[in-house]
């Protein structure tokens, strides 16, 4: 079976769980407001890849586990994502993720219809929907995070497992806050280097990616240096996975408009090589342009990346660190079943197109 047969077959289920989790929460509850507030997040958290779950799943299910208890635990990697969505919304005031209304910007519509809009001169904000919804996000965030912990208290493993799991989701969950750090404070400057920027992805997207196989081997018990391995592994395996996704920002498809990255003026390893690759006139317009939301300025951006060799040189570091993800697999002790599944697992992060 394929890893996109297995993204099918899981996909499913794990939306099927995790709804009935939100579900178990949400119904606690007889106060509207409350219900309301908690079948967003619930509405927020549908129609995600779950690749990060699915991965728990499979490193659970490579230590030679088949019992079908690692699916809570697991959902706490997809709330673990969501929490940090919700709170990454806010700080790149995005209205939609997924095609959806974010967390905030439902929160905003909902202040202006039950108590219209009203400005005033705070510290913060202008107009009291903005400090409303702001809030509400963050609060809202913090309840999935409450929650993605307790998917792994609740679950059926010894407790020193759990705890095992939980140290190492808090451990990761700390380096992606310094990531996105990173990222916040990399958007105020122009000499953002590869290192900086791979430094960057690596700690807010790879690390994530890699924590969710580390827990499936700890919940199955797995030693230390094997744990450490599918961490290193699918951390690895994911920077190719966010370079992929760099590149497909601006020839593929994610669910918004072509180039969004360039409109926000977001420094990524395209923009970086760009501006390292350029001629004085290329430069003069990556620098006057980026970040500004025209399409024909889109345009002029994307094909200073083509001529410069910026998209071709961001495609060939992808495959060399998903060649380099395969090499560590290789020291992974599973079945050749289980190799080709992850195998087949990086080659589908690399060479994805949406």
């Amino acid at each position: 079976m394929s890893f996109v047969e297995i993204t099918k077959n899981y996909k499913p289920k794990i939306d099927k769980e995790l709804d009935m989790f939100f579900k178990k929460y949400q119904d606690r509850f007889s106060d509207p407001f409350f219900r309301f507030c908690y079948g967003l997040i619930r509405t927020y958290s549908k129609n995600g890849k779950r690749l990060r779950p699915i991965g728990t799943m499979l490193s659970y299910f490579a230590s030679g586990k088949i019992d079908k208890k690692i699916i809570l635990p697991a959902l706490s990697i997809e709330l673990l994502q969501s929490h940090s969505l919700i709170l990454d919304d806010i700080m790149d005031e995005d209205e939609f993720r997924r095609g959806k209304k974010t967390i905030y910007q439902s929160m905003k519509e909902y202040f202006i219809e039950n108590y219209g809009e009203e400005s005033y001169e705070g510290s913060l904000f202008s107009k009291k929907s903005n400090k409303y919804a702001t809030s509400f996000g963050m609060m809202l965030g913090n309840i999935v995070l409450i929650l993605s912990e307790l998917a792994v208290i609740d679950s059926e493993f010894p407790d020193s497992y759990k705890i095992k799991a939980l140290r190492a989701i808090n451990l990761a969950d700390e380096i992606i806050y310094h990531g996105q750090m990173k990222d916040i404070d990399m958007e105020t400057h122009q000499n953002i280097t590869e290192t900086d920027y791979l430094m960057m992805i690596e700690r807010k997207t790879s690390v994530f990616f890699g924590m969710a196989l580390q827990i499936g081997s700890i919940l199955a018990g797995d030693d230390e240096s094997k744990s450490n391995l599918y961490y290193e592994f699918g951390k690895t395996a994911a920077l190719s996975f966010q370079i992929q996704d760099d590149i497909i920002d601006i020839v593929g498809k994610k669910g918004h408009q072509v180039g969004s990255d360039i409109r926000k003026g977001k420094r990524t390893l395209l923009y970086i090589k760009s501006l390292e690759l350029s001629n004085e006139y290329q430069k003069k317009d990556l620098i006057k342009y980026y970040g500004k939301n025209h399409d024909e300025t889109v345009k002029r951006i994307i094909q200073i990346m083509q001529d410069t060799g910026s998209i071709n040189y961001c495609k060939k570091l992808a495959n060399l660190k998903n060649n380099k993800a395969k090499k560590i697999l290789e020291k992974i002790n599973m079945s050749n079943e289980h190799k080709i599944i992850f195998r087949d697992m990086t080659d589908f992060m690399l060479n994805r197109s949406a």
